[in-house]
């Protein structure tokens, strides 16, 4: 009639310890679960693979967002600098891309070619700017945008091409030559 299913008794109990489990009305012996494709109560369920996302690899959700975030919330070209250089192991490619955008979105913008002058107003930003442009972290950045940029997704291939003309970067930088023969690539094999 019915059947005691999940059994085991007591740990270490041995043959004279009381079986324990839930009494099921239609639970099959033992010697049925092959037969009719029942697991056993005793085995485990076969592990599955955690789902990742192609643009995290190897950091975990609550890390890829925080420094994200981190660098989005900056309000200071060198802040986003020091996220990026301090945090070399939290840093996946889409980082890459929303940190030159962040720097070219806090830069004030390079004057145009026909309104700069000797005698223009704004020197200091534009010395900050320079500045920024040339500092050993813009350079470590622009260098792995460089050398991860095969490795980016559309959209943050194109966020780094805006970003380099934001920023007033020449054609002719290696960056954008890098990213143009990407997106060169990328639009010819489609």
């Amino acid at each position: 009639m019915y059947r005691l299913c999940g059994g085991g008794g007591v740990a270490g109990g041995g043959p004279k310890t009381q079986q324990m489990g839930v009494v099921f009305p239609h639970c099959p012996p033992p010697a049925l679960h092959h037969q009719l494709g029942h697991a056993p109560a005793h085995r485990a369920l076969p592990t599955t693979r955690k789902k990742t996302w192609s643009f995290v690899h190897d950091l975990s959700y609550d890390t890829f967002f925080t420094m994200k975030r981190l660098i989005e919330r900056s309000r200071r070209p060198d802040e986003v600098l020091r996220w990026i250089s301090q945090n070399p192991s939290k840093v996946s490619q889409s980082h890459l891309a929303v940190a030159l955008q962040r720097i070219a979105q806090l830069l004030p913008a390079p004057p145009p070619a026909a309104e700069a002058t000797p005698l223009s107003s704004g020197g200091g930003a534009k010395a900050d700017r320079k500045q920024i442009l040339e500092h050993q972290d813009f350079v470590f950045l622009c260098d792995a945008v460089e050398r991860d940029c095969g490795k980016f997704d559309n959209f943050s291939l194109v966020t780094c091409l805006y970003a380099a003309a934001t920023l007033g970067l020449s054609p002719s930088s290696s960056l954008v030559s890098v990213l143009e023969s990407e997106c060169e690539r990328r639009v010819g094999s489609v």
